[in-house]
């Protein structure tokens, strides 16, 4: 079955790579301040992440099929609800698992390189962690988003499993600062699941995905979003006094004024007054000002 580049990015929800790429972008650029960065690695690394990340994309989207979430009856959705590219007919649902393990061998066998030519087991570990956590998070047995352990997954992989790994790559050392660095964009991309968790709430509770919405209710959601966005703008200026961070780091407390008005959006939607996409919009701009704030403090001050 052929396909077009507008159903290939569909299908592969490759709009979701910057919440991958950013956090690893900025534990690499972190490593600048030892004055250690190798362009080749890095360039081999974000290569690595684009194919665990969209392997995860497809396995989820493989399996979510299969256990009966992210229904075709409503409309697509570019940011939640799955791509729907099974339900639509735009592919077969042999070929999503064929691609995504295709993907998961392409990056295992590239982390194994990288082990080999750096003598670093940690580097593999690292990938073979990240690929365990795609994989795991929703296929079975382990289902871990139907268990109610999909937040802490994601906040595991896409904050101190990339930060660190893309410090790791530059420097092949990492402490106790990378590691307090890593928890906002854990943090912050663990608000952005919840935040499209609020859109999917009746299919993943028809499914039996024992998401922290779904158990939790929205606005309690809200609550803990509203949490995550303040805690994440928060550390890196508490790190000043805990991890020897530079004064510099004080600035990263400009992205609360932008998380209040996230906030705003978020309750507004879970009392039905705003379309989820708006409020997911919301916490992704977040997102993204933060981690592109950090790294012009990482770089320049």
């Amino acid at each position: 079955m052929s396909m077009g580049l507008k159903t290939m990015w569909r299908v592969s929800r490759a709009n979701f790579l910057p919440v991958s790429l950013l956090p690893y972008i900025l534990g690499s650029l972190f490593a600048l301040r030892g004055s250690q960065f190798h362009t080749l690695r890095f360039l081999l690394g974000a290569v690595g992440v684009i194919s665990v990340h969209l392997a995860a994309n497809l396995i989820n989207d493989y399996w979510d099929f299969r256990m009966g979430a992210d229904s075709p009856e409503g409309r697509y959705q570019l940011h939640f609800g799955g791509s729907q590219s099974i339900q639509a007919g735009l592919v077969t649902p042999e070929a999503i698992r064929a691609g995504a393990w295709c993907l998961f061998l392409f990056a295992l066998c590239l982390g194994i390189g990288f082990s080999l030519a750096l003598k670093s087991p940690a580097l593999l570990a690292m990938v073979a962690a990240g690929i365990f956590i795609a994989w795991a998070y929703t296929a079975r047995p382990l289902s871990l988003a139907y268990r109610g352990w999909g937040e802490i997954a994601l906040f595991t992989a896409f904050g101190p499993l990339l930060f660190v790994g893309g410090f790791y790559l530059q420097a092949q050392a990492a402490g106790g600062p990378v590691i307090l660095l890593s928890l906002p964009s854990g943090l912050l991309i663990a608000a952005v699941l919840l935040a499209n968790e609020m859109a999917d709430t009746m299919s993943d509770r028809e499914a039996g995905k024992r998401t922290l919405i779904v158990r939790l209710g929205e606005r309690t959601g809200v609550l803990i979003i509203g949490g995550c966005l303040v805690a994440a703008s928060i550390i890196p200026a508490a790190g000043i006094a805990l991890a020897g961070f530079p004064r510099s780091f004080l600035l990263a407390l400009a992205i609360l004024p932008l998380a209040a008005r996230c906030i705003r959006v978020l309750h507004r939607a879970a009392a039905g007054d705003a379309k989820f996409e708006t409020s997911s919009g919301a916490v992704r701009h977040v997102v993204a000002a933060y981690h592109l704030l950090m790294m012009v403090i990482v770089i320049w001050l």
